[in-house]
């Protein structure tokens, strides 16, 4: 784990943070609720939950395109207590997707005492790796570095990802080195994180287009070569350098594996394969195959993948 106080800590100032940014606030009874006063809201079912969100917040820039996040946390009118961060990645085969794209029922962690944050990354349309993992890495530099003004415990850190999120999870988590990378303002803060969680993301590059899917294999062909250049056989050495599956080692975050039997796109069988190798490594990983789940189920974040991540959440990211 970071200790955070081995870190040196580069922060950001909060009225700079603040000042590129747009301050909403949300009551949650639906998504597209207003925030409404304090007369209109209501303890009964539906819950009214209300959430600050910041919107767009710059934290690197790359040539001349900028990349930015979104943070949701508790509407409190006292000072919160700091508290652990989920970083959420979306999915789109690394080619599209936007921050935005997070599930609202991600968003709501915020009632079971998170912040959460949503980040941009460069698209394969014109950017291949190593630049998406980059970029994972700087957005955690960033959201460490003002974590004291963002309510944020920078020792409780979790990326969650879905699909191609999932593995950008799983890589920046776990990989350092050139991938590690040098955007942002914040090189001299820690990019580690205490926790991952991937649901059906690409652990394996190497062996993802011979595995068998319920519809045959070769079905995430296009975004794969997309990612690396090439097929992963003529790209051999590259394929396993992007792939989380390369870079697991004793004392890797606690990982949650989450797949679909029903995955057309990423079969089962890498979420096999990537806690096998945790287990080798005897590093902590837990395995959930849910066998009716195809790849199109990430787009509702259902109640059972909720209590999935909530409970491993509360057993890797621990109140202090």
């Amino acid at each position: 784990m970071a200790d955070r106080r081995s870190i040196s800590v580069r922060r950001a100032a909060p009225v700079a943070l603040m000042a590129v940014a747009i301050s909403t606030f949300w009551a949650f009874s639906g998504w597209d609720s207003p925030a409404r006063g304090d007369e209109e809201r209501q303890a009964g079912p539906p819950p009214v939950r209300l959430v600050r969100r910041i919107v767009g917040v710059p934290y690197a820039a790359v040539n001349d395109e900028v990349l930015r996040l979104d943070v949701y946390s508790r509407l409190t009118e006292e000072e919160p207590a700091a508290r652990p961060l989920i970083i959420f990645i979306h999915g789109g085969g690394w080619m599209t997707g936007f921050r935005w794209d997070i599930p609202k029922e991600l968003i709501l962690f915020v009632d079971r005492g998170f912040v959460v944050a949503s980040i941009d990354y460069r698209g394969t349309r014109g950017n291949r790796f190593l630049a998406n993992v980059h970029d994972v890495k700087a957005a955690v530099r960033f959201l460490r570095a003002n974590s004291d003004s963002l309510g944020i415990d920078a020792d409780r850190v979790a990326l969650v990802g879905f699909a191609s999120g999932g593995h950008l999870a799983a890589l920046a988590g776990l990989a350092g080195g050139d991938l590690e990378g040098d955007i942002g303002d914040h090189d001299d803060v820690s990019s580690a994180v205490h926790a991952i969680v991937s649901f059906q993301g690409p652990m394996n590059l190497s062996t993802i287009l011979v595995q068998k899917t319920p519809t045959g294999t070769g079905k995430h062909r296009v975004p794969v070569e997309l990612l690396l250049g090439g097929s992963p056989e003529k790209c051999a050495a590259h394929a396993l350098k992007a792939s989380p599956i390369g870079h697991v080692r004793p004392g890797s975050p606690p990982l949650l594996l989450v797949y679909g039997g029903a995955d057309d796109q990423v079969p089962a069988a890498q979420g096999r394969e990537m806690a096998a190798a945790y287990r080798k490594h005897n590093a902590s990983v837990e395995l959930v195959v849910i066998d009716e789940a195809e790849h199109k189920s990430l787009l509702k974040f259902d109640e059972r993948r909720t209590t999935l991540l909530a409970r491993f959440l509360s057993q890797t990211l621990p109140p202090q």
